[in-house]
């Protein structure tokens, strides 16, 4: 199965470089903005996310960087092709440089710009005396006079870049982290320690779900076999037939003890993350505030929603496994009278009694019951916390302060 996922990857990065060409990161850079790192903000470290074959797009040397920087970094491939913004991307950066062959360029197709408007000009001169159209004379000069500007004006763009990238991240920083940035002080190295480690708790997080689903779909395919391989046979089984079932049945079990034993305190911990900064999402969402603009009140209502479908991710493929196990009992009530054994009853004994389900350390057994209990339980706390907070407006929310996804 693991085996079938990379082949998935691989076909879907060959899809991507095949229709979408340079655009490929850009699209990609989306798609990871909806799995996990949905806050905003303006400089967020590329995740490590795709391992899958590199695209012939990709010839180029290793870029790491933002989000942002991914987005744009097409764009302003595609302007250096036209002699536009000649800025070089190294180390996840746009970098600026006089002594430079995209330099050069930017300053050849200036130069030649600017020379045809000279011309144009002068030939304006030339055009009133012989009393020509002065309409189409003019807009003609003005377009290659605004195009010379305009060029003018983006080879200074990109001597700023740079500067304008590192506010970025000094802003990012210091608005999510100000309490260590007073405590060890900023400097750019610190800045871009902070950001690295911030990054890599959020790629955990990330990954720790992914992966509990991953077990837990593995897991349910195995059952689902069971469960075929028994509809199949149940209406023409002898007791030799219902022994090895239930033998099966038994190893079933073990293997889910032990993916218990293993994996639980991971599913824990999965759920205790999960949990803690929906319910504080949710509350930072009702918290009656007057001052909220219209920015922090859609970074709350999608950082919400965003943390609420990865507890469902992880729930209902949970709750998959344990809804799975119960449904080999039906075949097992309808067996016929002449095929009921002992072993059939033993059988019908082990489904009802034992709980084949993913657990969190043994603490709970994730399965409907749970997620409805859960519900209950977080719908409780927050009317609790809004009625115990209601009218308190002293603290004050930006998207960037909140690291909850």
């Amino acid at each position: 199965m693991v085996a079938g996922s990379g082949k998935i990857l691989q076909n879907i990065d060959k899809f991507c470089c095949l229709f979408l060409g340079p655009s490929k990161d850009l699209f990609l850079s989306q798609i990871r903005l909806n799995i996990h790192m949905a806050r905003p903000g303006l400089h967020l470290k590329y995740d490590v996310w795709s391992e899958v074959p590199k695209s012939p797009w990709d010839k180029h040397e290793e870029l790491e960087g933002t989000d942002s920087f991914r987005s744009i970094l097409p764009v302003i491939r595609v302007a250096n092709v036209f002699g536009l913004v000649p800025l070089s991307a190294a180390n996840g950066c746009f970098r600026f440089a006089w002594l430079s062959f995209r330099t050069a360029y930017a300053a050849v197709v200036l130069l030649m710009l600017a020379s045809f408007v000279v011309v144009r000009i002068l030939s304006v001169f030339v055009a009133n005396e012989r009393q020509e159209d002065w309409v189409r004379l003019f807009t003609s000069t003005a377009f290659y006079s605004l195009a010379a500007v305009g060029a003018l004006l983006l080879c200074n763009l990109a001597r700023k870049v740079p500067e304008v990238c590192d506010s970025f991240l000094r802003c990012y920083i210091k608005s999510g982290h100000e309490y260590e940035i007073d405590l060890l002080g900023y400097s750019d190295a610190m800045g871009l320690i902070i950001l690295f480690i911030n990054k890599y708790a959020t790629f955990i997080w990330n990954f720790i779900d992914i992966f509990v689903s991953c077990v837990a779909l593995i897991l349910l395919r195995h059952i689902r076999l069971y469960n075929a391989r028994v509809e199949e046979g149940y209406l023409r089984w002898t007791g030799k037939d219902w022994r090895t079932t239930r033998e099966d049945h038994l190893s079933l079990i073990r293997l889910v003890n032990l993916i218990n034993e293993v994996f639980g305190p991971i599913i824990l911990q999965s759920y205790v993350t999960n949990l803690l900064f929906t319910t504080v999402q949710l509350y930072l969402g009702i918290r009656p505030r007057s001052d909220k603009d219209i920015t922090t009140r859609l970074y709350l209502t999608w950082s919400f929603l965003h943390l609420l479908g990865r507890l469902l991710l992880v729930s209902l493929s949970c709750t998959a496994v344990y809804e799975a196990s119960k449904k080999s009992m039906i075949c097992i009530l309808n067996v016929p009278v002449d095929n009921y054994s002992v072993d059939v009853w033993r059988l019908q004994h082990q489904v009802q009694e034992q709980e084949i389900g993913l657990t969190g350390y043994g603490f709970f057994l994730v399965n409907k019951s749970f997620i409805l209990a859960t519900t209950g339980a977080l719908v409780t706390y927050e009317v609790i916390l809004y009625q115990l907070n209601f009218g308190d407006e002293t603290t004050e929310i930006t998207p960037t302060q909140v690291m909850c996804t």
